[in-house]
């Protein structure tokens, strides 16, 4: 009885966490920046736009992508450096200052973008 509790409790929090994850371009552009540092790609898949085949289709070329580059530097920390929406509030660019950490041990600081669409009430991450 206590292990079904506690299952429920986890399915609860991690629906929740999900729904406020997709909830605006800067919250699922940070999602998938911290799944990206911690090395959780399987956790990408639920930030995409699934319903375009190609976009299934290429999903786990990008999780290899993502898993050789991490391996190549190791991201310190990020933080959102601004949002820039298009005209009708259905795409976004969130650009992102990055502090890394390269093989040889040399720390840089970098930005990245991470491009993100409106669908269906929320929002998604672009390939």
């Amino acid at each position: 009885m206590l292990k079904t509790l506690r299952f429920a409790l986890l399915a609860v929090i991690t629906a929740v966490a999900v729904a406020c994850t997709n909830s605006s371009p800067e919250a699922v552009a940070s999602a998938f920046m911290e799944d990206v540092k911690v090395g959780n790609f399987d956790n990408i898949e639920t930030l995409l736009d699934m319903e375009d085949d190609f976009a299934a289709a290429k999903v786990d070329a990008l999780k290899t992508k993502l898993a050789q580059a991490s391996r190549l530097r190791k991201i310190q920390s990020y933080k959102v450096a601004s949002v820039d929406m298009n005209s009708d509030g259905t795409a976004a660019t969130v650009k992102f200052t990055v502090k890394e950490l390269s093989l040889t041990g040399a720390e840089k600081e970098t930005t990245e973008s991470v491009k993100t669409k409106y669908k269906k009430g929320k929002w998604y991450v672009r390939m």
